[in-house]
């Protein structure tokens, strides 16, 4: 696991998007500078994922979809990135002993609970439910 890489992604993405974009973010000052923590995050946009590697100062290990990684070029891209492949289909006990394991060292882990993305309407902002699995983390 190297967070080079995810760093040359960040500084090469950051422009284009802080040129092209006017994102609001709350609470980024609440995010600890080190030590572990989960950040889960609602999902109303696929902008969602660059938005967090832009404004959160450390590298976060993203939770994605198993699906996602079928495709080999994304599947090099987010293992690159240290994203984990969860398979929503049936308990991934795999998956979840990597992010316990991740966050014993230290790591941050993102992920979207409410399981893709939401419009306002059904998203947890207003009548949504979260996935079960997070609290269990």
């Amino acid at each position: 696991m190297s967070d080079h890489f995810y760093s040359v992604v960040r500084f090469i993405g950051s422009q284009p998007f802080w040129a092209s974009s006017s994102p609001t973010i709350l609470g980024a000052r609440n995010l600890p500078r080190r030590g572990p923590f989960i950040l889960a995050a609602n999902h109303l946009s696929p902008y969602d994922v660059p938005l967090l590697i832009r404004h959160v100062r450390r590298s976060l290990d993203f939770v994605s979809i198993i699906e996602v990684f079928r495709n080999p070029w994304v599947r090099w891209l987010y293992g690159n990135m240290n994203a984990l492949p969860l398979d929503r289909s049936r308990p991934d006990t795999p998956i979840v002993r990597a992010i316990v394991d991740r966050l014993q060292r230290g790591r941050a882990i993102a992920m979207f609970p409410e399981g893709g993305i939401r419009t306002n309407a059904n998203s947890v902002l207003a009548t949504g439910k979260i996935r079960p699995g997070i609290g269990r983390l």
